[in-house]
């Protein structure tokens, strides 16, 4: 119980309703408190808001800001003058209208759930501290009504836009993203309106190096690529850095000209920034982030040094001792809803770089599994993984989930932010790769943009996430490491699947491999070469030729490992130049 005796309240108490009036500053939703009445009487009151057909009345102002305890249910809220309601880490539903011009402060683990039907108000969210006092975990359309967003609002887990209308109403939603989590906006099965205003962020982590990634902006903005992921910021020259006016955001992007194309100047204006060009099956650079405009349709190669903090990650040339630092990128605009196509991409075995259009986790197997996709293109997708080789290396995930090279942070869930590559069956000309709505998922893996340091092996480094029926095939997995100034350094690998389903030939259920710019390991097979190849289930003698090159001067270490192969094999490693053979252990 909390009084608050000796204070002069008003309040109405209707049984038809529970309709409750005067909650003060501190007090809990869901409890009970002691008032003093007009006529000088004393009362406890038991608030009891817990129910879709309960009625709550905010007053205006302080003292009458009251905080939740527990999670919450109620039928119309009230928010009268400048009262703050707390919702304090729990989820409030709201099956009525939530009115007036009062606010509710969340916290990154709130939730809102708009549960009922007709004209369900207008949120508006406490902005006095951005990014803490308006943050929700959750924000929910469940019921068949619809609500508005009044004000802005940042989202750390899930938009949840499942039934009615969510109407965004142009007003700036962000979808956070940080070391734990990236938001995400789940299958839009009900009606997203207004969703032109949304700012999708991509944490970008690092551990002391800087390397390539393959990225997607989420959204298309009517801004230019130097207002989102520059942070509108450019450095004048290559002795002043001009940082972004929140910590941690924004990179520095470098090219042709320097300042005057909207680029961070520096001594080189060597480029940064790339697209890919399929009609030569190539990168091509950059040439002004002024005039160019983001689009989540377009996928860029950015070499991330860093964040806008310090001139120092721009200075340094060295990508292994050179400083780095974790960078948020983000970009304003419209979000991508329903399904999207991906119309006329290189055909006859040519590769083709696409993106996760949405700001949601995609599940490749989902993506493959729709019928053109599969009659149109090869099984796997390949993306950059940056703890792969000295700048970044491509790494393959197939449909089953076998990931070469073994043991880094890929899966098979596509992250937001990612762009990645897709391949064209030979004989399929300009063919259309289709990304729909319910092909999203919710598995996070934020390791896919950070490299990880401190290897011991294959089995030490992250383990992609997710679940897939490569972990019960056979399998030999052939990786190279070599050492650098932060550790045991992955360069390449490749990996051998054996199934009585597959063929000795190279065909559909094999993987060609997209050369990385530093070490680069294939299987060497009729003319291809491969990150993964499957063959039949081995009952005779059976060879994995390797290809290598890109070879610095240093040591190399082969990683050999099996999995789920059958017991009594035997199995060598032959030097073709020394011509000696090195018996494996395959316990």
């Amino acid at each position: 119980m909390i009084s608050t005796s000796g204070e002069s309240v008003s309040y109405t108490l209707d049984n038809a309703n529970a309709t409750v009036q005067a909650l003060n500053t501190g007090q809990t939703l869901n409890d009970s408190f002691t008032v003093t009445t007009v006529d000088g009487t004393t009362q406890t009151i038991d608030i009891a808001i817990n129910g879709s057909n309960d009625n709550a009345v905010i007053n205006s102002g302080t003292p009458h800001d009251p905080v939740m305890n527990s999670n919450v249910s109620v039928k119309n809220f009230v928010l009268l003058g400048t009262s703050i309601t707390s919702i304090n880490n729990y989820n409030l539903s709201i099956y009525g209208a939530v009115s007036g011009t009062g606010t509710l402060r969340g916290t990154n683990a709130s939730g809102i759930n708009f549960a009922g039907t007709g004209d369900q108000g207008s949120l508006l969210m406490d902005q006095s501290a951005d990014g803490t006092t308006n943050a929700l975990k959750t924000l929910t359309m469940s019921g068949s009504g619809a609500f508005t967003l009044g004000s802005k609002a940042q989202v750390f887990d899930a938009l949840q836009p499942n039934a009615g209308t969510m109407n965004l109403n142009g007003v700036n939603l962000v979808l956070h993203s940080d070391a734990t989590n990236t938001a995400r906006i789940d299958p839009v099965t009900g009606t997203l309106s207004g969703a032109n205003n949304v700012t999708a962020e991509r944490y970008v982590s690092s551990y002391g190096n800087r390397a390539y990634r393959l990225l997607a902006p989420m959204v298309t903005t009517s801004t230019s690529i130097n207002a989102n992921w520059q942070e509108g910021k450019i450095n004048p020259d290559s002795l002043t850095n001009i940082p972004a006016d929140q910590k941690g955001y924004g990179t520095h992007i470098t090219g042709l000209n320097g300042h005057l194309n909207g680029f961070d100047e520096t001594g080189s204006n060597e480029s940064s920034l790339y697209a890919y060009d399929p009609l030569v099956q190539d990168w091509t650079t950059i040439d002004n982030t002024n005039i160019n405009t983001l689009d989540a349709m377009k996928g860029y190669l950015i070499y991330i040094r860093g964040n806008r903090d310090s001139l120092n990650t721009l200075t340094s040339v060295d990508p292994v001792l050179g400083p780095s630092s974790i960078a948020t990128l983000r970009a304003t605009g419209t979000v991508k809803q329903g399904d999207q196509a991906f119309t006329g991409l290189q055909g006859n075995g040519s590769f083709s770089l696409v993106t996760n259009p949405y700001p949601a986790p995609l599940d490749w197997s989902k993506v493959y599994a729709i019928p053109s996709n599969t009659a149109n293109f090869e099984d796997y997708l390949t993306y950059v993984d940056p703890n792969v080789s000295l700048y970044g290396g491509f790494v393959t995930i197939n449909a089953a989930g076998v990931i070469a090279p073994a043991g880094t942070n890929a899966g098979m869930n596509i992250q937001s932010g990612l762009a990645f590559f897709v391949k064209a069956k030979p004989g399929v000309s300009s063919p259309t790769l289709l990304i729909q709505e319910n092909d999203k998922g919710t598995i996070n893996n934020l390791d896919v943009f950070k490299p990880f340091r401190g290897m011991t092996g294959i089995e030490g480094m992250q383990p992609s996430t997710g679940t897939s029926k490569a972990s019960a095939l056979p399998q030999m997995s052939i990786s190279m490491f070599y050492q650098d100034a932060h550790g045991r350094r992955l360069a390449d690998g490749v990996v051998g699947v054996f199934h009585d389903g597959y063929s000795a030939d190279v065909d559909h259920d094999d993987a060609d491999e997209i050369n990385n710019w530093g070490e680069n390991m294939a299987i060497n097979r009729g003319g291809h070469h491969l990150s993964i190849e499957s063959r039949p289930t081995i009952t005779a003698k059976d060879t994995l030729p390797l290809f290598i090159n890109n070879m610095g001067t240093q040591d190399y270490e082969l990683d050999i490992q099996g999995k789920n192969l059958p017991a009594g094999l035997s199995a060598w490693l032959v030097d073709n130049y020394k011509h000696t053979p090195t018996a494996l252990d395959m316990g």
